[in-house]
């Protein structure tokens, strides 16, 4: 799942896209076109999931999406519409219901820098989450820090590299 953005003369757009991997390929399933600039809404992405599903099986399919694809109200509903979901989310992010489960987030980030992998298992609102943090060639961003509700498979946060294959299904590459 993507969101883009184009500019058309003066007209702005956002496009929201749900993609399937075909044998490699990321061919767009489900998209929606919405009238304005910036990260979409918890609502609008609610919305957006609901409606695919009125279209598209997607029970039990992995979800894979980057830090704009975030929120209580949006973990909540996917957990409901029973889909699997690896995210990436922003440094930081759910530090004190990872500590709070017995895990120190700083010791976390050393041990993806070392050894290039950690994890741990914590808990908001009574759901549990893995959180993965993965060594990352990015300077800028040493370590990708990745959510899922994924519990019974370590290194889940390998599917997200999947995810860059929806770059390039949008006219053959990143705009």
């Amino acid at each position: 799942m993507d969101a883009t953005e184009w500019k058309i003369g003066s007209f702005e757009l956002h496009v929201l896209v749900l993609a399937a991997q075909v044998k490699g390929v990321a061919l767009p399933v489900y998209f929606k076109v919405y009238e304005h600039k910036g990260v979409l809404s918890e609502k609008d992405r609610i919305n957006f999931i609901r409606k695919a599903f009125v279209l598209i099986d997607l029970h039990g399919k992995l979800l894979i999406a980057d830090r704009e694809f975030i929120g209580k109200e949006w973990f909540s509903h996917v957990l409901a519409f029973e889909l699997n979901f690896v995210i990436r989310l922003r440094k930081g992010m759910y530090r004190k219901p990872i500590e709070d489960s017995g895990y120190s987030y700083e010791e976390l980030e050393m041990k993806a820098t070392r050894k290039g992998y950690s994890q741990a298992i914590f808990t908001v609102c009574g759901q549990k989450y893995r959180i993965e943090m993965w060594r990352s060639d990015n300077k800028g961003e040493p370590i990708i820090y990745l959510i899922t509700n994924v519990l019974n498979k370590k290194r889940i946060g390998k599917q997200y590299a999947k995810r860059w294959k929806i770059e390039y299904c949008r006219f053959g590459g990143p705009i």
